[in-house]
């Protein structure tokens, strides 16, 4: 996490090159904000004892958002965000047969964010956020036999988020931002068998892009 953090500085910095912008009157009411934020994360686990055993964890998000400011700094807006995850286990560097899974997961947000903006001259931007929706997930992975199988879910999710915008333009600002979803869902399992409630939580170091109209 803290690499993360690190690099994630050194990109705003390289963005902003040295200028900085001022929020204005972007940041204001009946103002407008698109935004894409993307994340790509990838993770290895395995036993000081057998460390040619590993897992092997890759997912990849982006999110679409829209968002309309009610007054200065209050924002009202919505998001969809779609994700995959592909997980795997290796020895000596090779992929186990049969030990690929994939999951999906989609979400559509109902957003409330609140821009901490302190007078005209800011140039960076603090904001914190809510979000309250649905999501839908589909897992594939191999069962005992070898066999393919899917299972589906859905149901309700929420969301805090919190980050930074750094304004590279007068109408752009490029955006560092940590998030949490919590979905919960019964998943529909292939052969029938009893229902059981799953919740996934995620934690995610987010890049994006804001353009203001």
């Amino acid at each position: 996490m803290k690499k993360s953090i690190i690099a994630v500085l050194i990109v705003a910095l390289a963005l902003t090159g040295g200028t900085a912008f001022a929020a204005g009157n972007k940041i204001e009411r009946g103002t407008s904000e698109f935004s894409v934020f993307t994340s790509i994360d990838t993770s290895e686990s395995y036993a000081s004892n057998t460390p040619e055993n590993k897992s092997i964890d890759q997912s990849t998000s982006i999110d679409l958002r829209y968002g309309y400011f009610l007054t200065q700094g209050l924002q009202l807006g919505v998001s969809y965000s779609g994700s995959l995850s592909k997980s795997w286990s290796e020895t000596n560097g090779s992929k186990d047969a049969g030990s690929e899974s994939e999951t999906q997961f989609t979400f559509l947000y109902l957003d409330l964010k609140y821009n901490f903006v302190f007078d005209s001259s800011q140039t960076v931007v603090p904001y914190l956020g809510v979000g309250l929706g649905t999501a839908a997930t589909k897992s594939t992975y191999q069962d005992a036999g070898g066999a393919t199988q899917t299972a589906t879910g859905s149901g309700m999710s929420t969301a805090l988020m919190g980050g930074l915008k750094f304004f590279i333009t007068e109408n752009t600002s490029f955006n560092v931002e940590l998030r949490v979803d919590s979905f919960t869902y019964e998943p529909d399992i292939p052969g029938g068998g009893p229902k059981v409630e799953y919740t996934t939580d995620t934690v995610g170091m987010n890049l994006g892009l804001s353009v203001y109209f």
